[in-house]
């Protein structure tokens, strides 16, 4: 019950209209299409191989320098 109530309160203290998630959103559907384009034609037998699979190429994502700074990654600014 405590759970639930620590919820409700927060949702109650979230501003009408957030700025940041269009951002996020976009950062997600770009890891997404750059994974996904990658393992569209392969198999997996197990649900390691396929962990293994989207890790690597996550860190391979995580390692190409941004757009709008050639020198800054996104783990350097995970780091952050």
């Amino acid at each position: 019950m405590l759970d639930f109530t620590a919820f409700c309160v927060e949702a109650v203290n979230k501003v009408r209209r957030p700025r940041d998630e269009a951002g996020a959103e976009k950062c997600i559907q770009v890891v997404e299409a750059s994974v996904l384009a990658v393992l569209r034609n392969c198999v997996f037998f197990t649900l390691d191989e396929a962990d293994t699979a989207i890790r690597e190429l996550i860190a391979a994502v995580n390692a190409r320098p941004l757009t709008t700074n050639k020198a800054l990654t996104r783990r350097m600014l995970f780091g952050e």
